[in-house]
C-alpha cells in the first residue's frame, strides 16, 4: 500500500471513491466529507495535502492531512 500524488489522470476516480454503503458518491458520506469536497478545501485552505491510496494496481482511498500553525483560521 502506498500514498500516490492525484494527478489530471487519477482525480476522478479518487473524486468517485465512496464509504456509502449503496456505492453513491456524494458531498456527505457516511463517514466523512465527500473526496471532491475535500480536494477543493486544500485548495483553497493550502496547509491540506491530499494523496490517493493505492494497493498494487488499484485505487483503494483517499486521505487528507495537514498542519496549521495559525489556529485562528
Amino acid at each position: 500500500m502506498k500514498l500516490i500524488e492525484i494527478t489530471k489522470g487519477n482525480w476522478l476516480k479518487i473524486v468517485f471513491l465512496t464509504t456509502n454503503e449503496n456505492g453513491g458518491a456524494t458531498i456527505t458520506e457516511k463517514f466523512g466529507a465527500s473526496n471532491a469536497l475535500s480536494i477543493v478545501q486544500s485548495v483553497f485552505e493550502t496547509w491540506w495535502i491530499t494523496k490517493g491510496i493505492q494497493l498494487g494496481a488499484n485505487l483503494v482511498g483517499f486521505t487528507m492531512y495537514g498542519y496549521c500553525e495559525d489556529l485562528s483560521k
